[in-house]
């Protein structure tokens, strides 16, 4: 079965809930859904209104079941019972619109990448292994489904400007994580410098510009 959720504003405090499905039935549909606001409300059949009287961006929780049984296996998601093997939306009440979701491959907990190289101090045209791990603060999040880019800076008196294209080579500018990284990536050759006249740093960069880590490396500038 495949379930179609809606959620809209119908009142200055009402939202409607209305959901339709292909090879199923909606009257055995029985949809839970927590507001930001930490309100629970039970909604029969995945159809009705409900109240929500804050205006603010706040992630709503949706738990939907067919005659009881919980979703346990989601494409690219946890197979597991847990709280995040369920559809959430972040809404924006004040804007009417919805944000990023645990549905898109850009929405993450993560709130930092960790980034190892080899060589540490690499030589002129010597290429460098990095690996990037996405953490929920020391934790790898092994959820992690963003899209990670690269770019290269190097050193200018007390400050970093993007080095030109001459100085350095990249493998690739970006990747997107999926389940079987399990938050963690090792990428072979991705970045050779040309010139050891300066210091580069490697910067790293979600997607959505919400976690940027960087790596620098002493030639000899």
């Amino acid at each position: 079965m495949t379930a179609c959720v809606n959620i809209e504003k119908v009142g200055t405090d009402r939202r409607s809930l209305s959901t339709s499905v292909n090879n199923g039935s909606i009257p055995n549909l029985k949809c839970d859904l927590m507001t930001p606001n930490s309100s629970l409300r039970s909604i029969s059949s995945c159809n009705g209104e409900f109240w929500y009287d804050g205006n603010k961006i706040g992630r709503m929780k949706l738990w939907i079941r067919d005659n009881e049984i919980a979703p346990i296996n989601r494409e690219d998601k946890p197979n597991n019972n847990s709280e995040r093997t369920y559809p959430q939306w972040i809404y924006d009440f004040d804007n009417e619109e919805r944000a990023n979701d645990n549905l898109t491959d850009s929405n993450n907990n993560s709130d930092n990448f960790l980034l190892t190289a080899s060589p540490n101090d690499p030589n002129q045209d010597e290429a460098v292994d990095i690996t990037i791990k996405a953490r929920d603060n020391t934790t790898t999040d092994t959820s992690y489904r963003g899209t990670a880019r690269f770019k290269v800076e190097r050193k200018s008196g007390s400050s970093r400007i993007t080095a030109s294209s001459s100085l350095y080579e990249l493998a690739r500018t970006s990747y997107t994580f999926t389940s079987s990284d399990d938050g963690e990536h090792t990428f072979s050759n991705l970045v050779t410098f040309n010139d050891d006249s300066y210091d580069y740093r490697l910067v790293v960069y979600d997607d959505d510009n919400t976690i940027e880590s960087t790596k620098t490396f002493t030639l000899n500038g």
